[in-house]
């Protein structure tokens, strides 16, 4: 009786991890596309806004309703002492600007018909992570590692050659969002509450930002009509619920899945940018760009197979 007795624990304990597969997988999707394909439309509805308007608000009301989402959760005193602690209170402000900073350039992407850059970027944000762990964290450098930042370096100097230019928006977004990545991996800290102390510390420097530009009759600033109203409120929300379902995949998904599965922010970044309204244009120096960035991309997912692998093997 014993032999069928385990069978049955196992076959049950693997119908569950499938089914907690599956929902990890549900909510990746839901938080991955709604940051590539909802987010880039909603930021787009009032161009003629002012970038730091509506990062300032999007701050403002990311921290108002992640404060309530802790305490329908019962999370608020464990932010509290996050908010007490004074050398995790200073980094929380660090990081809470990188955020807010990496939001405001993006959404000045979508205003101004540039996802291209924004995709690039993007793309760029996992090579340039493994580059922060490396010369910051003391991590030994893989040799495929090595191969994907070596393309990556490679097409962003090609395109500079090309152009004559630095594409600005593109490493922005990439080196800010790897150092906000890289410092919360150091504080091991939980990301709703993390978030909720940032958001709160840098609401002062939104706050100001909002009263200065609005003085100056800055569209969006003080004084709004409804629609732009309930646009500025509702962004806030835009941020909260993708990181609630990212959160929710996080705790359900092996890494390698979960890293894998963050590609499809910047792919569709990449398809609307060349789709009607925006119809941008892929030119030589772009496309080398992009080509040598994928090739590095390659060389990074061979590495986390292999790493996820060598792992699983010594477990």
């Amino acid at each position: 009786m014993s032999v069928p007795l385990r069978l049955s624990a196992l076959s049950m304990t693997s119908h569950n991890l499938d089914k907690e597969f599956r929902a990890g997988l549900i909510f990746s999707i839901l938080a991955f596309g709604f940051w590539g394909l909802v987010q880039p439309y909603f930021f787009g509805v009032f161009e003629s806004s002012n970038a730091l308007i509506v990062m300032a608000h999007r701050t403002l009301w990311s921290c108002l309703f992640m404060w309530v989402w802790l305490a329908f959760r019962g999370k608020v005193f464990g932010a509290l002492a996050l908010l007490m602690d004074r050398r995790a209170a200073r980094i929380l402000a660090l990081t809470g600007l990188l955020i807010a900073s990496n939001w405001g350039t993006y959404i000045y992407a979508v205003q101004t018909g540039r996802l291209l850059d924004a995709s690039v970027g993007y793309f760029m944000t996992p090579l340039i992570t493994a580059a922060f762990g490396i010369v910051f964290l003391g991590e030994r450098p893989r040799r495929l590692q090595i191969w994907a930042l070596g393309f990556a370096v490679l097409g962003v100097i090609s395109y500079m050659i090309s152009v004559g230019q630095v594409p600005i928006i593109a490493l922005f977004l990439a080196l800010s969002f790897s150092a906000y990545g890289g410092i919360r991996k150091m504080m091991v800290i939980p990301a709703e509450q993390g978030m909720a102390v940032e958001t709160l510390l840098i609401s002062p420097v939104a706050l100001g930002l909002i009263v200065t530009i609005g003085w100056a009759g800055a569209p969006y600033g003080i004084a709004a009509n409804l629609p732009e109203a309930l646009f500025l409120i509702t962004a806030g929300l835009v941020t909260l619920l993708p990181l609630v379902w990212y959160n929710a995949a996080a705790a359900r998904l092996p890494l390698i899945s979960l890293g894998l599965l963050q590609f499809i922010v910047p792919i569709a970044l990449f398809v609307l940018s060349l789709l009607p309204p925006l119809n941008e244009t892929l030119d030589p120096a772009k496309t080398r760009m992009f080509v040598l960035i994928w090739v590095g991309l390659v060389f990074y997912v061979l590495d986390l197979v292999r790493s996820a692998r060598s792992a699983a093997a010594e477990s």
